[in-house]
């Protein structure tokens, strides 16, 4: 009887255990399931985060592209609001000298006219003279050259005048075309190299020394130079930026100073920028000089020889 008891109760406490066991085992699945749906979830959200803000980026990098896009084409629209000014300027002028033209013509015909007249008095005033006075023959004919002589100086100052028009005339002409010359160069070129110059530099330790300490020294080439140093990954170059070319030419020859000489720190740079700058004033007025020598003009203004010059400078 007792065995019956036992068995029963072996029988009983293994089916408990067995559901113990079940309920503990699918707890523990259900804490699992909990798990992985959190998991789950919480890769949804950091995907969403991710995706969010690589939008944010790709939006930021847009209008940082559109924003640069705008500027460029706001300096394109600058650039040629510049030479249809100077266009306008060279029409007036030129309409100017049209005018002056013929107002030198007419004045030249009235001159003329005027001289002929007198001419013809004074030999009236000759011949009376001659006829009324009881002058000798050597004294008329002295009294002749003399009037001749004072005729013809008359003339040869009016003919020298005459002269001297023409030939600024001539000059005005001449550098008109230069200038409009030296505008469509400048137009034809405006898409390449408005605003930049390139400098090859031996190494890229090189720039690391532009920089300097904390930045020391390129902020002062920038600030005595009136441009921006760019400094990026391209190998071996330095790119010079800036609206005016004549600057540029003047930190383009700093800067291959410095390179060139191995010492940068900001009381080199200065004395580099005096040297360049002087020199770049040389060859503006060299090169302006040239032009007008080629054309055969012997006086012209140094206003517009250095005007000439600075438009004939290599960027």
């Amino acid at each position: 009887m007792q065995l019956t008891y036992a068995l029963v109760a072996l029988v009983v406490g293994v089916g408990v255990g067995y559901l113990i066991r079940k309920a503990q085992v699918t707890k523990k699945i259900g804490h699992a399931e909990a798990r992985a749906q959190s998991l789950l979830e919480e890769a949804k959200t950091k995907e969403k985060e991710i995706l969010l803000d690589a939008k944010s980026q790709a939006l930021e990098i847009t209008e940082a592209a559109k924003k640069q896009e705008a500027e460029f084409r706001q300096q394109i629209i600058r650039f040629e609001q510049r030479i249809e000014k100077k266009e306008a300027d060279l029409e007036t002028k030129s309409n100017n000298l049209d005018t002056q033209r013929a107002d030198l013509e007419k004045k030249k015909e009235e001159t003329a006219k005027l001289q002929e007249e007198m001419r013809e008095f004074k030999q009236k005033q000759i011949t009376k003279l001659e006829e009324i006075s009881a002058m000798s023959r050597d004294e008329a004919k002295q009294l002749i050259l003399e009037t001749t002589e004072k005729a013809i100086k008359e003339e040869m100052v009016a003919l020298q005048r005459k002269i001297v028009a023409n030939a600024r005339e001539e000059a005005d002409k001449k550098a008109k075309e230069i200038v409009a010359h030296a505008i469509e160069r400048c137009a034809s070129e405006v898409t390449a190299e408005t605003t930049t110059t390139i400098v090859q530099i031996p190494n890229e330790e090189m720039k690391g020394r532009i920089i300097g300490k904390e930045g020391r020294n390129i902020r002062t080439f920038e600030q005595m130079m009136g441009v921006e140093i760019l400094i990026d990954d391209s190998p071996d170059t330095v790119v010079i930026s800036g609206f005016n070319s004549i600057r540029r030419q003047i930190a383009k020859l700093t800067l291959e100073k410095l390179l060139q000489d191995g010492r940068i720190h900001p009381a080199r740079i200065e004395e580099a920028y005096e040297k360049s700058k002087q020199e770049v004033g040389e060859m503006i007025k060299l090169a302006g000089e040239e032009a007008v020598y080629e054309l055969g003009i012997t006086s012209f203004p140094p206003k517009l020889i250095q005007l000439i010059g600075r438009l004939l400078t290599p960027r």
